[in-house]
This record gives C-alpha cells, sequence and structure tokens, in this order.
C-alpha cells in the first residue's frame, strides 16, 4: 500500500488508467482481505492557487474512494484527506507530473475521524 500511488493528469482524470485500475483492484483485493481503515490523500502539484487546490485534491481522493467503494470495500474504512501541493515527489509540474496523486495510508487506532 505505502509503496503504490495513482497518479493523475488534468484535474480528476487518471494519468494511466490501465494501471490505475490495476491497482486499484490489487488495493481492494487486500482490504477485503484486512479490516484495515486507510486514509485517501489527495495532492496536487504548485500550480493553481490554494483555492483550487485543495478541493482539487480532495476530488481526486474522492474519485478514489468511490473507484474502491465499487470495488466492494466498505466505504466507512476510507478516509478522505487533501494536501495539495505540500510534499511534493518531484520537481515536475503540469499533466505528467508525479506530484498529481492519491498516496494510501494506515489510519492510526484511536485517529478521529
Amino acid at each position: 500500500m505505502r509503496n503504490h500511488a495513482i497518479f493523475f493528469s488534468e484535474d480528476t482524470n487518471f494519468h494511466d488508467p490501465r494501471a490505475t485500475d490495476a491497482a486499484l483492484d490489487a488495493l481492494a483485493t487486500l482490504m477485503r482481505r484486512t479490516d484495515a481503515t486507510i486514509r485517501i490523500v489527495g495532492f496536487t502539484d504548485e500550480r493553481g492557487t490554494s483555492d483550487r487546490n485543495l478541493p482539487l485534491a480532495y476530488a481526486r481522493a474522492e474519485k478514489v474512494v468511490a473507484e474502491l467503494t465499487r470495488r466492494g470495500v466498505n466505504a466507512a474504512r476510507l478516509t478522505k484527506v487533501a494536501r495539495a501541493s505540500v510534499l511534493d515527489i518531484s520537481p515536475g509540474s503540469g499533466p505528467s507530473s508525479p506530484n498529481r496523486r492519491v498516496t494510501f495510508e494506515t489510519v492510526f487506532v484511536g485517529e478521529g475521524r
């Protein structure tokens, strides 16, 4: 889970839909076998203002949650978070930037939801 991310091009469009489907299928299969709660974290690159990027980062997280629930994962086990352009993983920007992503984190025991 920590080694994978879902990448986006423009807005909430997946960068590589085929690779995204495979990654989401694998994650959904794993989640159906466990009782883990997962934080779905949406990011953007530095383009745009925070007024635009924070809602976009959240929309990306929402899209991944929708895809996982469509694959049978209980939505109550998925927490959505937006972090905009913080924690960049690449100096690149634009539609091919890996900064436009959703990552997955384990939710801590006792973490407020």
